[in-house]
């Protein structure tokens, strides 16, 4: 990570006093003033790049943001958005919320995709300045708040870069459908001669690896005024699908070398798909740190995503404004087969509450560059900080409605196991899993919804059992205070009447063969951008469960 002295970065220590871990009680204390000027303190060490790893305060078109900080709570829920307005901040337009490793760092999120273009191609201004907004919010601890500015010009980067088009250059958002066209713009790439190729993806450039073309045939170009290359047909009829990225190689050619530009270096700068159909879209999503997929974890081992679906998600064509909102990822308890409108409900990791983790999709196509999914773990943990023993599957809430909807939903699972944990614990002959859909990390007045999933040890649902719901601290209600479980063992409510600046817990309940099993979530709204908000606040993130 390269170190800054000079941004605009400060850290916020939003005072909180935190109740016992399993006491249902909380003292508070008022903060006037939780963003004022005496709440600052300097921390040095992060950065913002581009998809080439570049570090920069000012992004330009077409480019990608990616986030790396340090100095952070390790192994805890962290909510990042993107607001706009830096002195004076007004909407937030990007978010996601993942967790910290065990040194509090987070490296290369995807915070913003594709700087001043709609999701149909078109340009739209979005110069001005805007401000990453950092919140953590620990156990035991005051709540920490970073902040970092940067700014969007409604220009062409200096930099040498390649990308692909459509027929009508239209920017395609690194996304091709098969049997599109696709063509090559390129910008400040001087050379007298340049060779346009499109390759298999890697995200690992080295000095001496061997180019070569997958598109049938390459184009030999001569960059114009300001190294400008106009709108080259590189590849006619996609074909194939898969990852690529396209390359705009100068002498010595054939190889890659200092001088040659790819279109992303660090992610794929092309996705050719299928287009979208009814039937699920079933791809690997679990992976370790390097990306690599796998279908076997430890219980103590992070758990990462990486996305790259070979069809289209059906939903994309909605999202037609240039701010594309953020995706719930959910890991779940195994099903062989998921059907149209069943329930979403994730597995509680460190640092977390009982909210799915958020991250930025291309809207384009879907893809979302690596990111932790679920936090490292130590052998005391309790679960399911440690996941369960079994079979998993991942989940990407496209449409960010909480139920499966295939064809537009991501599935890592299903007709093949997303993934498996295999450690020493025995299975309880019960599990409440409890998930909601925004808990201590809310925004503004909604209403979230709780969920209770009854499983059995063998991961099959129990339906016909009442789980009730009730709000045990703070303001607030619960609407119905109580559900059977269903086919699928879910039980619903919808938690109404919070407020912003003051903590609520919700309990859920359900007696099985004459055992209580029972949890406890945490709700707490805050506004994500205003000063002298008066909060009275308070956070407990303990995990309440047994008989």
């Amino acid at each position: 990570m390269n170190v800054s002295k000079t941004k605009r970065l400060v850290v916020v220590l939003l005072t909180m006093a935190v109740a016992s871990l399993f006491l249902l009680t909380c003292s508070t204390k008022e903060v006037g003033d939780p963003l004022g000027v005496s709440n600052f303190a300097q921390l040095e060490l992060t950065s913002l790049t581009n998809s080439s790893g570049l570090e920069k305060t000012t992004f330009y078109m077409y480019e990608d943001i990616f986030l790396s900080i340090d100095g952070l709570i390790p192994r805890e829920q962290t909510n990042i958005e993107v607001i706009e307005g830096c002195v004076e901040c007004k909407r937030s337009i990007k978010r996601a919320v993942v967790v910290t490793d065990q040194d509090g760092k987070i490296t290369n999120l995807p915070i913003f995709y594709h700087v001043g273009v709609k999701p149909d191609g078109q340009r739209v201004n979005m110069e001005g300045s805007y401000t990453v907004l950092i919140t953590q919010p620990p156990k035991h601890d005051p709540w920490y708040r970073y902040e970092i500015c940067f700014d969007i010009v409604d220009d062409i980067s200096p930099d040498p870069q390649i990308h692909a088009f459509d027929d009508n250059v239209l920017f395609k958002g690194k996304a091709s459908l098969v049997g599109e066209d696709v063509y090559a713009i390129g910008y400040n790439i001087n050379a007298t001669e340049v060779k346009l190729l499109v390759v298999a993806d890697n995200n690992n450039y080295t000095v001496g690896d061997m180019l070569t073309d997958l598109s049938g045939g390459i184009e030999t170009v001569t960059p114009g005024a300001n190294g400008y290359i106009p709108p080259t047909l590189v590849w006619p009829a996609a074909a194939a699908v898969g990852s690529y990225d396209i390359i705009a190689d100068v002498a010595p050619f054939g190889e890659y070398n200092v001088g040659d530009v790819v279109s992303d270096p660090t992610i794929a700068g092309l996705v050719v798909q299928a287009a979208p159909g009814a039937a699920d879209i079933v791809l690997d999503i679990a992976c370790d740190m390097t990306g690599m997929h796998r279908d076997n974890f430890g219980d103590l081992e992070p758990l990462f995503g990486k996305v790259e679906p070979n069809r289209r998600p059906g939903d994309l064509t909605k999202w037609l404004v240039p701010i594309p909102h953020w995706v719930p990822v959910f890991v779940t308890p195994h099903k062989s087969l998921w059907n149209q409108g069943d329930k979403l409900v994730t597995i509680r990791t460190v640092g977390t509450h009982q909210m799915p983790a958020y991250v930025q999709m291309n809207e384009r196509s879907g893809t979302i560059d690596l990111f932790r999914l679920r936090g490292e773990t130590k052998p005391l943990y309790y679960l399911p900080l440690r996941l369960w023993p079994g079979d998993y599957d991942v989940i990407v809430d496209v449409n960010r409605n909480f139920v499966y909807d295939p064809g537009i939903d991501l599935l890592d699972g299903g007709p093949q196991v997303g993934f498996s944990v295999a450690n020493t614990d025995t299975m309880p002959d019960v599990r409440l899993i409890n998930t909601a859909s925004e808990d201590i990390l809310g925004r503004g007045s909604n209403d979230p919804f709780v969920f209770g999933q009854l499983m059995d040890e063998n991961n099959n649902p129990i339906s016909g059992i009442e789980v009730r719901f009730s709000v045990v601290l703070g303001p607030g209600y619960v609407n119905p205070t109580a559900m059977v479980t269903d086919d699928e063992g879910i039980a619903m409510a919808r938690v109404h009447g919070l407020e912003i600046g003051t903590l609520t817990r919700v309990r859920t309940e359900a007696i099985v063969d004459g055992k209580l099993y029972y949890n406890v979530i945490s709700f707490f709204r805050t506004l994500p951008c205003t000063h002298d908000q008066g909060h009275n606040q308070g956070h407990n993130q303990g995990f309440v469960s047994g008989p």
